[in-house]
């Protein structure tokens, strides 16, 4: 457990988040943000795989790198459309489901902080769907595999009547894949791929693809990796630190306490308790947890905390990182040490946190390597600053321009419509129609289009709340089997 130096070796588990994160990207992450730090050596030329750990000497402390990988487990074609729009919808309901089925502890959050959520929720989730619109609508132009699939489809479905044909040339442009969906599937579909199985919920029928086995079971294999990682750091060296980045502090959060439905995850229970108590600081970067926490609260609440852990909680979060937020409800270990930092823009500031010089000081300061400054040239500090500013005046106007086309798809059904169906009775025999009419007609079928998908939201998320996230797995599975008998059953 001691070095060449004689000193006693710390290990550093790392654990990355969503996405298609290759072996050792996030321990060479680090390694490069700790190359700022005055003193750093590491015995590893090459880069990271990974696999076997990484030596280290950060600021005359020898360190020791551990990398839990698992981004494998929910990647690839398993994954392809599994992220669902019409549950994304129905979460918005969750925070006033939780409150009126009693899934939060008592006191947890005020009724006016549920009930300007729900407020607030659902027609943002109206809103967000028009950016995806507009954005499908521009990757579409420019995706070449997309238009290739078009004209493949078109030339395989030239047969048959004229409707026939044009139906399937609709249903194709429609439903045809492009590479936004993916995207979407690989980073966004990890969040709710995770907690679906971490929680143990049904995956309710009305889904628009099966799950398959391997995502609803990834949540044992990557707690068991965690927990792996966790002993081996512990036979090694003497003391461990947790460093975990956006939905890794969720994975590393039920790594390190467990969960409320009695998760072990680990073949050697005695060693991983061992491991649990040698840890003493956990760093979290852009963690989602307080959001997790409020949408599934089981989640987050340990049934029995995980005995004997004493560690220092320290949590970073950059002013202009989407996903990140302050912990306030998570001190059953200790108060968290908030810490606000000023990195990055709309785009990066979500992964700026490894070589933001306060984090750096901050690990470096747990680590027992007392105060240090931070080297930056002057190029760096420009370019730091060029991100942020290039970043808050781009991104929004980029947000803004695929938001407009989103929305004129929108207007365009809203309007073309009953305009369409008023070129019937404008003959000049029917002179006495009031053009007001479709006019009016068009604002009412745009109520009805925002009507008709705030109450399918709502609909699906009492389903969903109720068959995946509130029944325990026996009443899963009774409401899940009295939802496919028929009413005369």
């Amino acid at each position: 457990m001691t070095s060449t130096s004689g000193k006693p070796r710390k290990a550093i588990l790392i654990v990355h988040g969503v996405g298609a994160q290759a072996p050792g990207e996030s321990s060479e992450k680090l390694l490069h943000g700790l190359g700022l730090v005055p003193g750093t050596r590491t015995s590893a030329l090459q880069t990271p795989d990974g696999a076997a750990p990484v030596d280290a000497e950060v600021a005359g402390i020898p360190v020791r790198l551990y990398e839990v990988h698992w981004a494998d487990l929910l990647q690839g074609e398993i994954t392809r459309g599994t992220f669902s729009a019409r549950e994304f919808q129905a979460y918005a309901w969750f925070p006033w489901l939780n409150r009126k089925r009693r899934v939060n502890p008592p006191g947890k959050y005020a009724m006016a902080t549920t009930l300007i959520w729900t407020l607030l929720l659902p027609p943002l989730s109206l809103a967000l769907a028009l950016p995806y619109y507009g954005a499908r609508l521009l990757v579409s132009a420019f995706d070449r595999d997309f238009r290739e699939k078009l004209r493949q489809e078109g030339r395989e479905s030239a047969r048959g009547n004229f409707w026939q044909i044009a139906r399937s040339r609709a249903d194709s442009a429609a439903f045809q894949r492009t590479w936004l969906e993916d995207t979407i599937d690989e980073y966004v579909g990890d969040v709710f791929n995770y907690v679906n199985s971490a929680g143990n919920a049904r995956y309710p029928d009305g889904r628009e693809i099966d799950v398959p086995h391997e995502v609803q079971a990834a949540y044992p294999k990557i707690a068991e990796r965690f927990h792996t990682r966790l002993i081996q750091a512990a036979a090694e060296c003497a003391e461990i630190q947790v460093l975990a980045h956006s939905l890794g502090t969720v994975v590393s959060y039920h790594g390190l306490f467990g969960l409320k439905r009695g998760d072990s995850g680990a073949q050697n229970p005695a060693g991983l308790d061992a491991a649990r108590k040698k840890v003493t600081h956990f760093y979290t970067i852009g963690s989602p947890l307080e959001k997790i926490g409020f949408f599934w609260p089981k989640l987050t609440n340990p049934q029995v905390p995980a005995g004997g852990i004493t560690l220092q909680w320290e949590n970073f979060v950059s002013w202009f990182d989407p996903v990140a937020g302050v912990l306030k409800n998570f001190d059953q270990w200790g108060v968290v040490g908030n810490q606000r930092l000023l990195g990055g823009g709309f785009v990066t500031g979500h992964v700026v946190y490894e070589r933001h010089p306060k984090f750096l000081k901050r690990l470096v300061s747990g680590l027992g390597g007392g105060e240090v400054e931070i080297d930056r040239t002057p190029w760096q500090k420009f370019r730091n600053w060029a991100l942020l500013l290039g970043e808050t005046l781009l991104a929004p106007v980029a947000l803004l321009l695929i938001t407009v086309a989103g929305a004129a798809i929108w207007l365009a059904v809203v309007v073309m419509l009953p305009w369409l169906v008023s070129l019937l009775f404008r003959p000049e025999f029917m002179p006495q129609l009031d053009p007001v009419i479709f006019d009016r007609a068009s604002v009412g079928l745009g109520v009805l289009m925002t009507l008709v998908f705030l109450i399918n939201s709502r609909v699906g998320a009492s389903r969903i709340h109720r068959a995946a996230w509130l029944a325990d797995s026996a009443g899963a599975d009774e409401v899940q089997s009295t939802s496919r008998r028929s009413p005369g059953e």
